[in-house]
């Protein structure tokens, strides 16, 4: 799947685009961005795993990356505030 195509997949979930907003804070775990979700915008996933694969597909989408924390674990972070989706070259700058 093409570059573009996977963050318009991924910016096209609302969940997914408030996760976003939660890291343009601050990096956050799994855990933090679920209770961010409920507390916030009133969003209660079941499933810490439902976080977890939003996250994962931001991830794949390159808008944002995780690493390892000591002490906290696996930690999720916004690789940009902007974007730009070019549709005549269909990239992602």
């Amino acid at each position: 799947m093409a570059h573009i195509e996977k963050v318009v997949k991924a910016l096209n979930s609302e969940t997914r685009r408030k996760i976003l907003r939660i890291l343009a804070e601050e990096p956050k775990t799994v855990k933090e961005v679920a209770e961010t979700l409920r507390k916030s915008y009133s969003i209660n996933l079941e499933y810490r795993e439902s976080v977890f694969k939003a996250l994962e597909r931001l991830v794949e989408a390159e808008l944002v990356e995780k690493h390892h924390e000591k002490g906290r674990g696996v930690v999720y972070k916004l690789k940009k505030k902007e974007i730009i989706v070019d549709l005549t070259e269909e990239e992602v700058r």
